[in-house]
């Protein structure tokens, strides 16, 4: 035992380094995975509304790193005027889902954490257009995860209760007939679609609106007349001022779900109409948004059909994307 002894210590005197080194490593690939949690934590738990708003854009080409977008967003985010002692802790791919359904198309974001004057910030950047550039928000990290007021209506009816204007009222209703139809046309200011990926856009818009006669078929909480008259107004891209309108959502026969308000006597709808059988297709929204109304809000098969037609377009747009998003040497 004694013929050991010097052994041992030589090993820990005389190597000090190889002990440093492990803990380094040990603690580098701790530290990579907090971060990395971190960002995580973020994507996977997004709230309902977290990309709508006013937002940063940021002019440069697709190839931009990291280092040539940060400073814009922290600038415009973090009002900062000098953002020099910034300095990026983990930068990587994140995939983020468009809507609540199984299969949905993600988008793909390129996200960071970023040490800051302010704190750990986690930046989220996605490339929009050549046109448009490099859409960008910044979030606290740890985030706040709490839902965002300002987002889709239902969302926010069910996820906080607490929150709800008295003055409106969700009601399920059934388009009965529709008059005194316009259709509109104007250009939409900050926006463009493509139906050829991207090789040209457009952003005329056709405005639709008229008066809808509605029967109410439940109003949870409130008396309203079983029968009257409120406006609406819907918007479409098109190509042409000749293009025929089609609208599968606001038409006789339709039952839907529509906020509304009571003022001088009168019911007003109030941010226009929203397909049930939308929300209905979300596990996290589907029992706590029938479980409102005792009237079922729509039917096994409407649902299963809705379900088939968003499962075809999500198959059809990740099809598009491996041949069509391959970048060429």
């Amino acid at each position: 035992m004694k013929g050991l002894q010097p052994h041992n210590r030589g090993s820990l005197s005389f190597r000090p380094h190889l002990c440093t080194a492990f803990i380094a490593v040990f603690f580098a690939l701790f530290s990579d995975s907090a971060t990395a949690d971190q960002i995580d934590c973020l994507v996977t738990n997004l709230p309902d509304g977290w990309n709508n708003g006013i937002t940063s854009i940021i002019n440069k080409p697709e190839t931009a790193s990291i280092h040539q977008l940060l400073p814009e967003a922290l600038h415009c985010w973090l009002l900062e005027d000098s953002i020099a002692g910034y300095k990026v802790l983990i930068s990587r791919q994140a995939s983020i889902p468009r809507a609540r359904f199984p299969g949905a198309y993600t988008d793909s974001y390129t996200a960071a954490l970023v040490q800051t004057r302010h704190g750990e910030k986690i930046a989220l950047f996605k490339y929009e257009s050549f046109s448009k550039g490099w859409w960008s928000r910044i979030f606290p990290s740890p985030p706040d995860l709490s839902p965002v007021v300002g987002g889709d209506p239902i969302y926010n009816w069910i996820d906080l209760p607490a929150r709800r204007d008295p003055q409106l009222h969700l009601a399920l209703v059934e388009i009965v007939s529709i008059t005194n139809e316009l259709h509109t046309y104007t250009e939409a200011q900050n926006s463009k679609v493509s139906d050829d990926h991207g090789k040209a856009w457009y952003n005329l818009l056709n405005v639709w609106s008229g008066t809808a006669t509605i029967n109410v078929v439940e109003s949870p909480g409130v008396e309203m007349p079983t029968n009257f008259t409120v406006s609406f107004e819907r918007s479409q891209y098109v190509h042409t001022r000749g293009e025929t309108w089609t609208d599968r959502l606001v038409k006789p026969r339709a039952t839907l779900l529509g906020f509304f308000a009571q003022k001088n006597g009168k019911w007003s709808l109030q941010g226009g109409f929203h397909d049930p059988t939308e929300y209905l297709l979300i596990p996290r929204y589907a029992s706590r948004l029938q479980v409102l109304f005792q009237t079922p809000l729509a039917d096994a098969k409407s649902i299963a059909d809705r379900k088939r037609v968003y499962d075809e377009a999500s198959l059809r747009a990740k099809q598009q994307a491996e041949t069509n998003g391959v970048k060429q040497n």
